[in-house]
């Protein structure tokens, strides 16, 4: 995976959830996107830990200019 340009960096990068038709930010903010991508598997177990059906979600990284809360924060 190459890493963004600098036109495309974001300022913030979260683990994003997707479950069916929901999308959202599930962790973070992280100051980079690989910190990000490091995260997405101890967020994935938090989530399945809280919710069994998070085993079928699908899970990855987004970037964006503003800050979102998130369910779990930085984990």
């Amino acid at each position: 995976m190459s890493a963004p340009g600098e036109s495309e960096m974001k300022k913030y990068y979260y683990v994003s959830v997707i479950d069916g038709t929901k999308r959202g930010m599930a962790a973070g903010p992280y100051a980079t996107h690989e910190e990000a991508l490091d995260r997405v598997n101890d967020v994935r177990m938090a989530c399945e830990l809280k919710d069994p059906r998070a085993w079928f979600w699908a899970f990855g990284t987004a970037g964006a200019d503003v800050e979102y809360k998130t369910a779990f924060g930085v984990v």
